[in-house]
C-alpha cells in the first residue's frame, strides 16, 4: 500500500497544528494529495420543534454562524500558510501526477458522517488532539472509515522537528483485519 491520499481533519485551533504539519510533511514525502477537512456545525440542527412548527432561536443560530465563520477563516489562514511553507500547491485543479498537492474542503453538517464519508476516500487520516470533549474526531475516524489514523499530539506538547525520535504506537484488537492492516501499514513506512 502506498500513500496517495491523506485526509487531515482540521478545526482551526493551535492544538491541531502538528497534525496539519504532519499531513503536509507526509504529503510532500509521498507525493500524495492532501485534503484538509474543516467541518462546521449546521445551525439548523439547533432549531427546536414545538407542536407542528419549528422554533429557531435567531440569537443561537446567529452565534453558531458567527463561530463557524471565525473557525473557518482561521483554518483557511493556517492551511494557506502551511501550504506555502511546504511549497505544496493549494486548490489547483491540475497538479502533476506523483507530486504533492493540497485541497481545502469545507463541509457543513454532522461531524461523524462527514468524517466517515471523506475518510473512506483516503489512505491515511491525520488528526490532532483536540482538547474539547464536544468534538470527538477519533471515534468516527477509527470506526467509520476502515482507514489507519495517525493521532498527533498538540504542538505545544513538544515533538515536531519531524517527530523527534519517530516512535509510533499502533493500537489494535488482535483481529485478523487489524493484523492485515498493521502489516500493510508497516510495509509502507
Amino acid at each position: 500500500m502506498t500513500i496517495k491520499s491523506i485526509l487531515c481533519i482540521f478545526g482551526g485551533s493551535q492544538d491541531e497544528l502538528s497534525a496539519l504539519n504532519t499531513a503536509f510533511v507526509l504529503g510532500h514525502t509521498y507525493g500524495a494529495q492532501i485534503r484538509v477537512l474543516h467541518v462546521s456545525s449546521d445551525p439548523a440542527a439547533y432549531a427546536g420543534i414545538y407542536g407542528e412548527g419549528i422554533i429557531a432561536s435567531a440569537a443561537i443560530i446567529e452565534a453558531i454562524e458567527k463561530e463557524n465563520a471565525q473557525r473557518l477563516s482561521k483554518a483557511k489562514q493556517y492551511v494557506v500558510s502551511f501550504a506555502a511553507k511546504h511549497h505544496i500547491p493549494l486548490d489547483t485543479p491540475d497538479s502533476p501526477a506523483r507530486h504533492a498537492s493540497a485541497r481545502f474542503v469545507h463541509a457543513v453538517g454532522m461531524m461523524d458522517s462527514t468524517i466517515g464519508r471523506e475518510g473512506r476516500l483516503s489512505d491515511l487520516i491525520v488528526i490532532g488532539r483536540e482538547h474539547t470533549p464536544t468534538h470527538d474526531l477519533i471515534t468516527p475516524a477509527l470506526f467509520n472509515t476502515g482507514r489507519p489514523v495517525l493521532l498527533m499530539p498538540s504542538a505545544h506538547d513538544g515533538l515536531s522537528k519531524e517527530w523527534q525520535d519517530k516512535t509510533v504506537a499502533l493500537a489494535w484488537n488482535g483481529s485478523l483485519q487489524s493484523a492485515r492492516a498493521i502489516h500493510r501499514w508497516t510495509k509502507t513506512v
